[in-house]
């Protein structure tokens, strides 16, 4: 176990030394300022019109959705590829005959995926409460600086959660794995989350939009008691954040177990 923690964390450091290429900045910087120009935009349309104050009554769950996108997209492109990046580069024989090297290359670009996709999150939300209080859409005082500290955790917690499914994913579906997660987040995270049944209990973005309901207050466009008819009451807070640890710690050990037992494919067919 000990070998496990220290190869994933040299993995980790590994990886984050090579996120610092010039390519790999400017897609993160996009990422970053997509939000924040798009917050902008919209808000100045929104000024500009008769029904501004429907639009800018929606701000926070505009911020909430913008940054929500960038982060699943950074999380897409570095957890998915985690084993097929090394079948394709002809290091996966070097990581294998390792002693305990493949857990410890899937933790570490985990981890790397969960700091590289938080620190997108976090800067992005930032802009966006900075642009979002100029305009004293999100309330007066310190109001904005208490929803970006909940809004900090509540993408934390969503890049831990999200971070393991889709490194799952990757090791599971190596040659197709950023199409099988981006068709997971759609079609599980996306529509599976809004159908108003036992079944949507079982997706992780119903229990991260009840943890917002709890500690941000309503920001939903639907309105509260049709939302509350629909799904029922929030429950505790402890019973999510339960569900969400209880997931992230069964994708990673599938995910594990996947990674030690399989034996991947080499060459022209991979």
């Amino acid at each position: 176990m000990k070998n496990w923690i220290i190869g994933a964390l040299a993995t980790c450091r590994f990886e984050m030394q090579r996120s610092f290429s010039m390519q790999r900045l400017a897609s993160s910087l996009g990422m970053v300022l997509f939000p924040p120009l798009m917050l902008w935009m919209i808000i100045l349309g929104a000024t500009r019109t008769q029904g501004a104050g429907e639009v800018l009554a929606y701000v926070l769950f505009t911020i909430i959705f913008l940054v929500a996108l960038v982060s699943l997209l950074s999380l897409l492109l570095w957890a998915t590829p985690n084993v097929h990046g090394e079948i394709e580069g002809k290091t996966w024989s070097f990581i294998a005959m390792r002693p305990g090297g493949r857990i410890s290359n899937f933790l570490g670009k985990y981890l790397t995926a969960v700091m590289v996709s938080f620190a997108t999150a976090f800067l992005a939300l930032t802009l966006c409460v900075v642009v979002a209080n100029r305009y004293g859409t999100l309330g007066g005082g310190s109001e904005p600086w208490e929803k970006l500290g909940i809004l900090t955790g509540i993408f934390a917690i969503a890049c831990v959660v999200y971070g393991a499914i889709l490194s799952m994913l990757g090791a599971w579906f190596t040659k197709r794995a950023m199409v099988v997660g981006a068709g997971y987040l759609i079609g599980v995270e996306t529509i599976l989350s809004a159908v108003p049944a036992v079944v949507s209990s079982f997706t992780m973005s119903y229990h991260l939009r009840r943890l917002g309901e709890l500690w941000l207050g309503w920001f939903l466009p639907d309105s509260q008691p049709e939302y509350e008819m629909i799904f029922g009451p929030a429950g505790p807070v402890w019973f999510h954040l339960l569900c969400l640890g209880i997931a992230a710690v069964a994708a990673l050990l599938v995910g594990g177990l996947i990674v030690v037992n399989r034996q991947y494919a080499m060459g022209e067919e991979v």
